[in-house]
């Protein structure tokens, strides 16, 4: 009996093996048209592709693998991806999965549902977290925050999801009421335009100039960034005189506007004796890929010109 069986398996085997390398045909693969989530007691909803499909087949006997990512975080069949996970940021309508199928001679099939995902017990938070402080951890208020993403197929954060300026006001810890957008490269920008004369005098000139004769260099990387009024990646008598013809009212405010300087907090100088090669950067760019969104963000901010560090944060 098994003498009989076993070469009748193999040849079954061999006809599905030859089957699948002649089948071009991709897997039929239907989604839902639209689902809603409900976050859990813990304020996560996970989702399997089974609960996004609507109907799949193919016209060739055999297993169909299926996979699913969230929208503009890859490309091509995903080589992982069994469930995805929504959380309380992701509340709201703007979420897409791509749902995969994919037959044992490898031709695949693709899907787009779209996912609201909702908080019907009121438990579950959703937004972000900023800081702005000064390198002895001193918080900054007042500081605007600039805030813009793309996803791979153009789109911008909706404007009814996210508001574009964000008024960070107290100097601690500070919530915004809305989230990073799953699939979008966020950028994230603080800004602070005034009183540019705020712990700019003398002094500085004079510590300034000591730096760069050599008579006694800078000792912390912060203070390069704030000697730095022109913004050009180094520091030369030109930002002496800049701060100078601020200092004596011959302009207003320096030439591009800015008054204070940030980089993000987690920032490491490459070279501590030249911090401004490469310039630091000056916003968190997320990208699109990122899972899970970050919650907290945290800036270091320098007054421009202030190298003395007795400029008040709070103004």
């Amino acid at each position: 009996m098994n003498n009989f069986f076993t070469p009748l398996l193999a040849f079954l085997l061999l006809c599905q093996t030859l089957a699948a390398q002649t089948d071009t045909v991709p897997p039929f693969l239907r989604c839902k048209s639209n689902v809603e989530l409900q976050l859990g007691p813990v304020c996560i909803a996970t989702v399997w592709p089974t609960d996004l499909i609507d109907s799949l087949s193919d016209n060739a006997p055999g297993f169909i693998s299926t996979r699913l990512r969230k929208r503009c975080t890859g490309s091509g069949y995903p080589e992982s991806g069994t469930t995805i996970s929504f959380i309380g940021n992701d509340m709201g309508d703007n979420n897409f999965a791509e749902i995969w199928a994919q037959d044992l001679a490898g031709n695949t099939s693709s899907c787009m549902v779209q996912i609201t995902v909702a908080d019907f017990k009121g438990n579950c938070h959703g937004g972000f977290y900023l800081r702005t402080a000064l390198p002895d951890n001193t918080g900054i208020a007042g500081v605007t925050f600039n805030l813009s993403g793309q996803n791979c197929l153009g789109d911008t954060i909706p404007a009814n999801k996210v508001s574009y300026i964000i008024t960070y006001t107290s100097g601690e810890w500070n919530e915004f009421g809305s989230s990073l957008e799953s699939g979008y490269t966020s950028t994230l920008t603080p800004v602070k335009k005034t009183n540019p004369l705020n712990g700019v005098s003398t002094f500085d000139l004079v510590t300034i100039q000591r730096h760069i004769l050599g008579v006694e260099p800078f000792d912390a990387p912060w203070k390069h960034v704030a000697a730095d009024a022109n913004l050009d990646g180094k520091v030369t008598l030109q930002d002496v005189v800049l701060l100078q013809k601020l200092i004596l009212g011959l302009i207003p405010e320096l030439p591009h506007g800015q008054s204070w300087r940030f980089y993000p907090k987690d920032h490491v100088f490459q070279d501590p004796a030249n911090p401004l090669l490469p310039v630091p950067p000056q916003a968190i760019v997320v990208p699109a890929s990122t899972e899970p969104l970050p919650t907290f963000f945290q800036f270091t901010g320098v007054k421009i010109g202030d190298v003395t560090g007795n400029a008040d944060s709070k103004l």
